[in-house]
């Protein structure tokens, strides 16, 4: 028996960012045993552990008039984002991630297939940083993924032009107030 990926996700993330509000409902018994030993192997990363160790977890940003521009349009839009950890000296932060990928070729092209290019650019553009940093942890053979998104680069890029396309789909059912 498997557990749904989100239920495991966010298990194995409020064990590294509050364990006080870890929930295992609905794990399997594989899934739970997974746990621990994918703790320890992302604790073994450096990355994590330099960027962890001063960070902010669980750090939730809004902003209730997000302006963007939609085909020379400018509006804005209620933005929010939370951060699994945000390093407030370095003003950035990142998210953490499970998955079934062995390599990090197979977790670069899952990272494209789920967008978290647009999740890149959405945070940075709400925050206003300019990097996002996701950290992974296979459940296969624990090996951990560190993919950064900088402000400007290509996926940062293809991810804004992704948010836009979702915004202004928003923004045509819900409406929101002129820029």
């Amino acid at each position: 028996v498997q557990t749904n990926a989100y239920t495991f996700g966010s298990a194995l993330d409020n064990l590294l960012t509050d364990p006080t509000i870890i929930d295992t409902t609905g794990l399997s018994v594989e899934d739970h045993a997974l746990l621990h030993p994918m703790r320890r192997a992302i604790d073994k990363n450096p990355i994590y552990t330099a960027l962890f160790k001063y960070a902010d977890r669980q750090a939730v940003f809004t902003e209730s008039h997000l302006p963007i521009d939609i085909d020379g349009r400018p509006m804005t839009v209620p933005a929010k984002c939370k951060f699994d950890w945000w390093h407030p000296k370095l003003n950035f932060g990142g998210d953490l991630k499970t998955t079934e990928s062995r390599t990090e070729e197979a977790f670069i092209s899952a990272a494209k297939w789920f967008d978290y290019d647009q999740q890149a650019a959405w945070y940075m553009d709400v925050t206003g940083s300019d990097r996002f940093v996701i950290i992974a942890c296979s459940k296969w053979n624990f090996n951990v993924f560190v993919i950064s998104y900088k402000r400007g680069d290509d996926s940062y890029k293809s991810g804004k032009v992704k948010y836009l396309r979702d915004s202004a789909s928003w923004w045509k059912l819900y409406g929101h107030t002129a820029a």
